[in-house]
C-alpha cells in the first residue's frame, strides 16, 4: 500500500515573492520570520517522514499567527485570486488594493 503525504501549504503562498503571498509580493523575504517559513515550508516539503513536515507544518502555522497584526493590516481592503482562465487583468503596475485587478465589465473567460 502507497500512503500519499498532503502537504496542505500552497506552492504560491507561504514562499517569499509569490502571487498569494499573505503581504509580501517582492521577489525576497523582508523579515526574519518570512525566510524562517520559507526555510520550514521547503523542508517540509522535501522530507519523506510525515512526523518531521507535521513539525515544520506546525512552526509555520506558529510563526504566521504570531505575524498576523502585520498580514492582515497591509491591505485590508482587497484580496485577488483567480484561475488562469480568466483574462482582462489590469498590467501589474495598476493593480492595487484601491483600483483593484481587473474592471468586471472587461473580465472573460479565456477559451
Amino acid at each position: 500500500m502507497v500512503v500519499a503525504v498532503i502537504w496542505p501549504f500552497g506552492s504560491n503562498v507561504v514562499p517569499c515573492g509569490t502571487n498569494l503571498h499573505a503581504y509580501n509580493a517582492m521577489p525576497d523575504c523582508l523579515t526574519d520570520e518570512e525566510s524562517l517559513m520559507e526555510a520550514h515550508y521547503w523542508l517540509g516539503r522535501k522530507t519523506l517522514d510525515t512526523e518531521l513536515a507535521r513539525s515544520f507544518g506546525y512552526r509555520i502555522q506558529q510563526v504566521e499567527g504570531e505575524l498576523q497584526p502585520q498580514i492582515y493590516t497591509v491591505s485590508p481592503s482587497a484580496h485577488y485570486s483567480y484561475l488562469n482562465s480568466v483574462g482582462g487583468l489590469h498590467a501589474d503596475d495598476m493593480v492595487n488594493a484601491i483600483v483593484g485587478s481587473r474592471e468586471l465589465e472587461l473580465t472573460f473567460i479565456k477559451k
